[in-house]
């Protein structure tokens, strides 16, 4: 795809020449003098500033057409797992001893440790 380079003073289309050498490919730019007075910049006095419009949804594109319709409509009706059970991933069992000792577990206070902690402590 051909590459447009424009000067950013006058708009003129400038000649882009892309060449190799030793291994290398180097794009080269024709030399250029502006003759043509420079836009101004700053708006005058017949400027109008214009709103941006809002982007319009892709969807809303589409939405006319009865092949999309169909597709939606599948989508909506198919949000529910309609799998049989024995297809299903059974449920994990993470422990097996008793429920009443998970829950003493569960429900233990933290203890308050002897000595310091921050300490190393001494080899007998």
């Amino acid at each position: 795809m051909p590459k447009h380079i424009h000067c950013a003073q006058c708009g003129q289309e400038l000649l882009l020449l892309r060449k190799a050498l030793k291994g290398k490919v180097y794009d080269l730019i024709e030399p250029h003098t502006c003759d043509a007075e420079v836009n101004d910049p700053i708006p005058g006095s017949g400027f109008v500033p214009m709103t941006k419009p809002h982007p319009i949804m892709m969807d809303e594109h589409f939405k006319p057409f009865k092949f999309v319709q169909k597709i939606n409509d599948l989508n909506a009706k198919s949000a529910e797992d309609k799998r049989s059970t024995e297809h299903l991933r059974k449920e994990l069992k993470t422990s097996t001893a008793p429920v009443n000792i998970l829950d003493q577990i569960k429900h233990m206070q933290n203890s308050i440790p002897v000595g310091n902690i921050n300490e190393e402590p001494e080899d007998d």
